[in-house]
């Protein structure tokens, strides 16, 4: 791979519980044909796309689009792959998406790519071209584990591009990366907490429960996946972004955040939503 160039459309998740909550807040305002009160200079998230992730640099890119560009070198292992990343929030509430544009030293074919995808682990390809026969973040990779890719095709205006859409059920964008880093350096299982913007957030990697317990707490297993424990009974949609096959160990702050935002869901949910 040469060169990568990314659009991601992330949910208001990734920017914690308050944005999930100033999103509904502004729906029902708005469906209720009521005035929309917007303090301050930021935009209107509800029925609008915001291409504004984290603080802009001076380069002129956001801080998320550059820790794409950090992350995907780090990753890789290729300090020179060029990426050209642009992020923006949509008013969805769980589930990234991202359109890709990949740029190969030599040509690959689309079925090439396909057949790449059908064995690599973590992916699932939904390739179709009927109507419905490609994947999204909520039809398919809500609650569950895998990236899904979909639209797999040669780029008509490069000889050795390749487009390919994305998407990720999981709120946290830090969970499809650190599979693959996993994978490519073997250092074991990832572990998983809550953060206090009730996405997940990596705390570490070791490959065994008493290796992580012998970092200061006590990690059992979780069979639903990478929850904190004592998490309070929530809506469908939170339980579902928790991720199998990690090990995680939560603050007291962590489970009573995670209350609070078991109740905006619940509310949420009693609104139609």
């Amino acid at each position: 791979i040469e060169r990568i160039n990314v659009a991601t459309y992330q949910a208001v998740s990734g920017a914690g519980r308050s944005a999930i909550e100033e999103m509904v807040r502004q729906a029902t305002l708005l469906l209720n044909g009521r005035p929309l009160d917007i303090k301050g200079p930021a935009k209107q998230i509800a029925f609008n796309a915001v291409p504004h992730i984290d603080a802009f640099q001076e380069n002129r890119y956001t801080k998320e689009e550059m820790k794409m560009v950090w992350e995907t070198r780090k990753i890789f292992g290729d300090p020179d792959i060029l990426v050209n990343p642009t992020a923006v929030r949509i008013p969805a509430f769980y589930g990234h998406s991202e359109a890709v544009h990949i740029e190969t030293r030599d040509k690959i074919s689309a079925a090439e790519v396909c057949e790449l995808l059908r064995n690599a682990p973590g992916v699932e390809l939904v390739d179709g071209v009927e109507t419905g026969a490609y994947p999204t973040a909520v039809t398919e990779a809500s609650g569950r584990d895998p990236v899904f890719v979909g639209r797999v095709r040669e780029d008509i205006s490069h000889p050795r591009g390749i487009d390919q859409p994305l998407m990720g059920g999981h709120p946290g964008g830090q969970q499809h990366g650190f599979p693959f880093q996993d994978r490519a350096h073997g250092d074991g299982e990832i572990a998983v907490a809550a953060d206090g913007r009730g996405q997940g957030q990596a705390h570490g990697i070791a490959d065994t429960p008493e290796r992580m317990a012998g970092r200061g707490g006590n990690y059992p297993p979780s069979r639903g996946g990478c929850r904190p424990l004592a998490l309070p009974r929530m809506d469908q949609a939170m339980a579902e972004a928790a991720r199998p096959g990690c090990w995680a160990a939560p603050s007291a702050g962590s489970v009573r955040r995670t209350e609070k935002l078991a109740k905006s869901c619940f509310l949420l949910k009693r609104q139609g939503f």
